[in-house]
């Protein structure tokens, strides 16, 4: 077993499985059944075989309280990582068992598919990339279980937050549009084999692991050489903006309306000064994307303004010296305006609910826009898998 000393802390603050913080079953969130003892005990202090194995051949309990029992197995030795891990014996035991009943190897289909499902599950133990084809053909087989779905849009969403390098648009897309969004469309006429109760997180693990950062070859498909793809997406970010939607996760606050119309307000400013500028078409998309995606995570109290500070080997104090709003020309007041208006009513959710890490601020976002919009070949530093194309 791998040591995660950051889940090993972070369990003892939040005692349920923290998305991509360790292994694949570690993480899976399964934790649903608050009242199951097995399932409670598992996690705290393991669990003898002959009631491990009881409990997987109990056709009493539901497919997902079996996938909770291995992911709590799993738990435990992440959070007792000096324990000598028995997972394995576990593992190999269940499939003699098995091939014994039903005299055959247990991958053979006419072993029942939730017993191959649960050992291939088991298989995925101590990893950070799933399975996900044996997943797939799980899905394949049974389209009906919620527990099989699931796992299979987790095993993917997982193996993207823990492996970015692989994240294409090609690839996360097919998956969502053959996949995912049959899902979460088709939720609740599952079979009812783990409680809806699993959406919420599901929907969670979506965002996370379909999140692209700046990385454009997640972003867009190969051929956009134009970034149509991107001025899509800026879009669809500028509806959440203005519809008032959180990140999941987040705290709705009371006035998160009224920041939602004042920040559409002053990013439409913004794309009009974006459009004034004597710079390249993508080079234009590429900043409109960033102001909408950095405002959206910034009213929602997430706060990335360091890392960019840092890309860009600036300090956010060398950026306000710039003073480079004086560069919008005639539209500086109209844009001064609708910024101050956002600040004021964006100041006072800050001051009554929830603030923003690091020290960052509104007038560091802008700071930091003006300064791209006044040095874009800088763009580079942010945006990775730019081609000579774009």
């Amino acid at each position: 077993m791998k040591k995660y000393a950051l889940v090993i802390f972070l369990f003892i603050l939040f005692p349920i499985q923290l998305f991509a913080d360790g292994p694949f079953l570690y993480s899976l969130p399964f934790n649903v059944y608050p009242a199951d003892a097995v399932l409670e005990k598992t996690s705290e202090k393991g669990i003898d075989y002959p009631t491990f194995e009881k409990y997987l051949l109990d056709d009493k309990n539901e497919l997902g309280k079996k996938v909770a029992l291995i992911s709590g197995l799993e738990v435990y030795f992440v959070v007792n990582d000096t324990q000598k891990s028995y997972f394995v014996d576990y593992r190999e035991k269940f499939r003699n068992t098995i091939e014994k009943k039903y005299k055959t190897t247990i991958e053979d289909k006419k072993v029942p598919i939730n017993y191959r499902f649960v050992y291939t599950l088991m298989k995925d133990y101590d990893t950070e990339s799933p399975n996900i084809k044996a997943y797939k053909n799980f899905v394949e087989e049974n389209q009906q279980s919620r527990t099989l779905q699931t796992i299979h849009v987790f095993a993917f969403n997982f193996d993207m937050m823990w492996n970015p390098e692989r994240k294409k648009y090609d690839d996360i897309n097919n998956f969502k549009t053959q996949y995912e969004e049959n899902y979460f469309m088709n939720f609740d006429n599952f079979s009812n084999d783990v409680p809806i109760d699993i959406l919420n997180q599901m929907v969670e693990i979506s965002v996370l692991g379909s999140d692209c950062k700046y990385d454009l070859k997640c972003l867009v498909p190969d051929n956009d050489n134009e970034l149509s793809v991107l001025n899509t997406k800026t879009q669809f970010i500028l509806n959440k903006i203005a519809n008032a939607e959180s990140l999941p996760g987040m705290v709705v606050s009371e006035n998160a309306a009224d920041i939602g119309l004042n920040a559409f307000q002053w990013i439409g400013d913004e794309s009009q000064n974006v459009e004034n500028l004597k710079i390249s078409a993508n080079q234009k998309e590429l900043i409109n994307y960033f102001i909408a995606n950095e405002t959206y995570q910034m009213i929602n109290h997430v706060d990335n303004l360091s890392v960019y500070f840092s890309d860009l080997g600036k300090t956010k104090a060398q950026l306000a010296k710039l003073n480079l709003s004086k560069s919008l020309g005639k539209n500086e007041s109209k844009t001064n305006k609708s910024f101050a208006e956002l600040k004021k009513i964006f100041n006072k959710d800050n001051d009554s609910s929830i603030g923003i890490s690091d020290g960052n601020t509104l007038d560091d976002l802008r700071n930091l826009i003006y300064y791209l919009y006044t040095n874009p070949q800088e763009l580079t530093k942010i945006y990775t898998n730019i081609t000579k194309n774009q």
